[in-house]
């Protein structure tokens, strides 16, 4: 089976099949540390399909989740026929590692404590970009040598719960005799977190400190001396190394600087697959790597390495070219068929949460959709077109009976509607084995945890009487956040006649994590205590309006004589104004997609923010890209200049400048989406309340009070 590792308000998982063979185990990381909601409110918002592997393991670091776990009422009745485990920090100086116990029940828990910490740490590292691995080019490491991807693992560390996860496991190798040195101050946040559960807990007077720079034997044997004079001489040290790659920094402390049974060293990430100590190690990720030539040259190129590692900073350095990138008119376009439909039935929600919990930054009502005649036909005329099955089989859904009415129509065959999680039912598994061709008909697909879980039933399904029919799956709407989702999700639906899992329509939109109104709430719950009067009222108002789902868009200074308007003439289509701003939403996010992709390499694309403010006029068509986009994907300094210019201009547009374009600018500005610098004159003339709100924001934010 598998470890599948997933955490609270992030639609992103990472399947291990590789660990725990003999079962299937979720990981799930209750990430404490953001939100109030209850521990059951947080499993429940989780895919079904995920809700109902063998084994759960509830992951966090706070003291007071398993009586949470034990205690909450929504939790038991979500998992009556799973084992139940929590994964904990320890508060046991004896035993200072990850604890791991079950919920409910006693005895001993046999799960492989070496698999768990593999999948989550390696999700870690994937999840924070602190893998680059791009196919274009190879690293030159600090070290010398040359490799196929770098690992920079301070980027792991770069928030309070993921330095608490690492912490946790680091703590599994420390005792109160030891002190604790860094090869790098990049993962300073770890050790720190270390040394405060320590003292707070455990009452050891645990030391840290770091290395200057890359790990020779001077800065070694300095930073070594530096932490003996404040721990004393008496005081072992434990040498945290973030990631050996070609063993030189730990060769260099065994070897030459160790005191021996005193001191030792503790890998974080392994990346050579022949090493030996793999009980000093957090997690692995094996990696090639290479010498160049006497001359400098690369044997795995011909020419001498693009992509320098930054000794100092553990950076990858090298000249690069911005390059931003406009939504062009095919951009547009291309989502404006699926934008119209969804607009003619009204058929989207902003900021949207279901009846079970789930918040989508957009919701898509397919149901609706697929009631509609036209639509229906359209996707029978679809279905027709895959390979004709012998067996239809549907997934539980809102959309089940439309969708058993179409395929019914379409291939004359009554479906099987199956749990969309959990094993097959006995005669639906029957059915499985005695069939040559199956099909899955779906209504939409975002992660595509529900298809890859039916996928692997059929399979296990048919194995058992040793056959494996060819499954394709027919589906309304695929509208995952990146297109590499939708490349994993059709994986396991190809065979030798190619990929048999077809979308009839297809766009990319934002994943539920970046619900850009859900940000503006967070952001003026955490300002408004610094507002008062008139002002804070207004805020107050706006999160009023935050706190429930918005049918049209409630942009920050809009009127509401402008939400019956439509995106006239436009590329996107003639759209509503929430609809035209998922259409832009959806057009940023492919752009964006393309830029992921690019990412580490030696270009950096990005979102064209100021062809965006010159080309835009239509309120929810600008709107939707400036909220789309965040600082670490647009904001580049040497773009800065280019993007301030465009305040001047727009500020002399006067009226022709609505007030909610006016508004959500300045938003982005104090998101530090686009410069701050010059945005307040474009606040002149706005007569929206929230024009008066945005201004104390700035005048907060430039005397660095925010």
């Amino acid at each position: 089976m598998a470890v599948v590792v997933a955490r609270a308000g992030d639609e992103g998982v990472e399947w291990f099949h590789d660990l725990l063979p003999a079962e299937e185990v979720l990981l799930f990381d209750l990430l404490e540390e953001r939100g109030q909601l209850p521990v059951g409110d947080r499993f429940r918002q989780l895919d079904p399909a995920l809700r109902d592997s063998d084994t759960i393991v509830f992951r966090s670091t706070s003291r007071s989740t398993f009586a949470a776990l034990r205690d909450d009422p929504v939790l038991k009745p979500l998992v009556r026929k799973q084992r139940v485990l929590h994964l904990g920090r320890s508060y046991d100086a004896a035993n200072p590692g990850p604890h791991l116990q079950a919920v409910w029940g006693s005895g001993q828990v046999e799960l492989d404590l070496d698999q768990l910490r593999q999948a989550e740490l390696e999700t870690l590292m994937r999840r924070t970009r602190s893998v680059f691995d791009d196919d274009n080019h190879h690293y030159l490491l600090p070290s010398g040598w040359h490799a196929e991807r770098f690992i920079r693992l301070g980027n792991a560390a770069s928030s309070l719960p993921d330095s608490r996860r690492l912490a946790d496991w680091v703590l599994a190798h420390l005792d109160e005799h030891h002190d604790l040195l860094a090869d790098t101050g990049t993962i300073l946040p770890v050790l720190q977190e270390v040394q405060r559960h320590c003292r707070a807990n455990f009452g050891w007077a645990t030391k840290i400190d770091a290395l200057a720079g890359y790990p020779s034997v001077e800065t070694l044997a300095a930073g070594l001396e530096d932490l003996r004079a404040r721990g004393g001489e008496e005081r072992g040290v434990l040498f945290v190394i973030s990631v050996n790659s070609s063993g030189t920094a730990r060769a260099r402390f065994e070897t030459k600087l160790q005191v021996r049974d005193r001191d030792r060293a503790l890998v974080l990430c392994e990346t050579d697959a022949s090493a030996v100590d793999i009980a000093s190690t957090l997690v692995t990720l094996p990696t090639r790597r290479w010498a160049p030539s006497d001359e400098g040259r690369c044997d795995g190129c011909g020419s001498t390495a693009q992509v320098v590692v930054n000794p100092a900073t553990y950076e990858p350095t090298a000249a690069y070219r911005i390059t931003p990138k406009p939504i062009t008119p095919e951009v547009a376009s291309a989502g404006a068929s699926v934008f119209s439909i969804l607009a003619r039935y009204d058929a989207i929600r902003l900021h949207y949460t279901s009846e079970r919990g789930a918040h989508y930054a957009m919701w898509v009502d397919t149901p609706t959709v697929l009631r509609q005649p036209d639509q229906q036909a359209a996707f029978e005329n679809h279905i027709s077109k895959m390979p004709r099955p012998d067996l239809v089989i549907i997934p539980e859904g809102p959309a089940a009976s439309e969708l058993v009415a179409t395929a019914s129509q379409a291939t004359g065959i009554d479906p099987l509607v199956v749990p969309a999680s959990g094993s097959l039912p006995e005669d639906v598994a029957a059915a499985v084995a005695r069939s040559e061709r199956i099909l899955i008909v779906d209504d939409t697909v975002v992660t595509g945890t529900t298809l890859g879980r039916l996928r692997r039933s059929i399979y296990r399904a048919a194995q058992h009487r040793g056959r494996n029919p060819q499954t394709s799956a027919a589906l309304f709407l695929a509208r995952p956040s990146r297109s590499a989702d939708l490349a994993a999700v059709s994986r396991p639906f190809r065979d030798s006649r190619g990929v048999n899992l077809v979308p009839l329509h297809q766009v990319l939109m934002p994943p539920s994590r970046r619900c850009s109104f859900c940000t503006e709430r967070l952001l003026l719950r955490n300002w408004i205590d610094r507002l008062d009067g008139d002002v804070a009222e207004i805020a107050y108002r706006r999160l009023e309006q935050l706190d429930s789902d918005l049918a049209s868009g409630e942009f920050l200074g809009a009127s509401s004589s402008t939400r019956d308007l439509v995106t006239a003439g436009s590329f996107f289509g003639e759209l509503q104004e929430h609809v035209g701003f998922a259409a832009a939403a959806s057009a940023t996010q492919q752009v964006l997609d393309q830029h992921s992709l690019a990412t580490g390499s030696l270009q950096a694309t990005t979102i064209d923010i100021g062809a965006a403010l010159d080309a835009y006029f239509d309120p929810c068509l600008l709107v939707g890209i400036l909220r789309t986009c965040r600082k670490e994907e647009v904001r580049f300094a040497a773009t800065d200049e280019v993007i301030a210019s465009r305040y001047v201009r727009l500020s002399e547009f006067g009226d022709a400048l609505t007030d909610a374009v006016r508004c959500e600018i300045v938003w982005a500005a104090l998101r530090e989406v686009i410069p701050l610098s010059g945005v307040d004159h474009l606040l002149d003339g706005v007569g929206a309340p929230e024009g008066a709100l945005l201004r104390a924001l700035l005048q907060l934010r430039q005397a660095n009070i925010l």
